[in-house]
């Protein structure tokens, strides 16, 4: 069994793998304050659910150094496996061509080289995470250039915080851009506001890269956008997952 965790600031992803094939995915949420002790609480049940105490590889992707270690100590205690964190002296076959590739982060390598290897390139990946990120690989199959912005929750949780007549709701697509009510025009701005800029710089980027892209949207908050979005977006909840395996896949030899 192989087992990779991707770490962010708004959730730890979880996936196993047998053979060659995806046995099962979950998530906790990133908590920078809970122990080693405390994280052992919370997944030794899950652990013991899908069976994943006996390891034969562990990789981890985690941009929240805090918790790097943590989580480190966690799998060694859970299943006596030391796991391997992805960085400097992993193979990945994604030429990174920017001004300082030691700064990209791991999740954005990640997604690049997942979803070049899947759909092809040119192409481009939106990442809706705790912040938005927009990742270009060229027609040569190498990582141009990202654009990062504030997360779908980061935007919500600022209008609500700063905005002192506006109430916290559920968001839900609603049915008109201009709303006629407090919660349908937050979740207008919110939503639908939201799927006409991952629209705009899916066009922006096709023109600086030159040409057509395949288009690939993933990450926690890609559900709210999912209905609007154009039929050529390609949706992969598991884009990222799937690539640390890619990346395990390809480094064999140090585990």
């Amino acid at each position: 069994m192989v087992l990779v965790i991707d770490c962010g600031n708004t959730a730890i992803n979880f996936a196993s793998y047998q053979g060659q094939q995806r046995k099962d995915s979950f998530h906790i949420l990133t908590d920078t304050t809970m122990s080693v002790d405390e994280y052992i609480s919370k997944l030794a049940p899950i652990f013991n659910r899908f069976q994943l105490f006996t390891l034969d590889a562990c990789l981890i992707s985690s941009v929240v150094p805090s918790l790097t270690s943590v989580l480190q100590d966690v799998i060694y205690k859970l299943t006596q496996y030391q796991p391997k964190l992805f960085g400097k002296g992993f193979k990945t076959g994604l030429p990174i061509q920017i001004d300082h590739p030691s700064e990209l982060g791991t999740d954005l390598v990640v997604d690049g080289l997942q979803a070049k290897t899947r759909y092809g390139y040119p192409c481009i990946i939106a990442d809706l995470g705790t912040a938005t990120k927009f990742i270009g690989i060229d027609a040569k199959g190498a990582l141009v250039g990202v654009s990062i912005l504030p997360g779908f929750l980061i935007s919500y949780q600022a209008l609500i915080g700063k905005a002192s007549q506006l109430m916290e709701i559920s968001l839900k697509r609603p049915s008109k851009i201009l709303g006629k009510n407090t919660p349908d025009s937050i979740s207008s701005g919110m939503i639908l506001a939201h799927e006409n800029m991952i629209a705009a710089m899916f066009h922006s980027i096709e023109k600086e890269l030159q040409g057509p892209c395949k288009k690939i949207v993933t990450g926690g908050y890609a559900h709210y956008v999912r209905q609007g979005m154009h039929e050529d977006i390609i949706f992969d909840d598991h884009l990222n997952v799937d690539g640390l395996f890619t990346v395990y896949e390809k480094n064999k030899e140090l585990f």
